[in-house]
């Protein structure tokens, strides 16, 4: 049951999901999606995967938490990658969900990928990683 051993991991002071403050396991996912290695971000967007996948009730608030980490990332490639990953293993979760998310993420979500395509970076490597992501 997750009300056992897991919920001192994905519950905070103000419950799983409250704005800025995530619970402790998202805290620790969202820095591995910072790290340099390659290997680190997909396993950091692996667990959001499980995660998105285990509690469909947390897939919008995951959506809002990430997207908000692209805008804030979006100087630094390693960041925008990881976070796109993370983003898209979230999203390839609601397929299974019966609660779906709101139709104006989804919009939110690939205006921004289209904005991110557009915008001409100032250094290549930060294009390329705004291609990949």
């Amino acid at each position: 049951s997750l009300n056992t051993a897991a919920s001192s991991l994905l519950v905070s002071d103000n419950g799983i999901m409250d704005g800025d403050n995530p619970s402790p396991l998202i805290e620790a996912i969202s820095n591995t999606l910072l790290h340099p290695s390659l290997a680190a971000r997909l396993s950091g967007a692996g667990c959001i995967h499980c995660v998105g996948s285990s509690l469909p009730s947390l897939i919008t608030p995951l959506i809002d938490y990430l997207m908000k980490g692209l805008k804030v990332n979006r100087g630094n490639s390693d960041g925008l990658v990881g976070y796109s990953y993370a983003l898209a293993s979230l999203l390839s979760t609601v397929q299974f969900s019966e609660l779906g998310v709101p139709s104006a993420k989804a919009q939110e979500v690939f205006l921004f990928g289209m904005e991110l395509i557009k915008t001409p970076a100032n250094g290549g490597k930060l294009s390329i990683a705004s291609v990949q992501s």
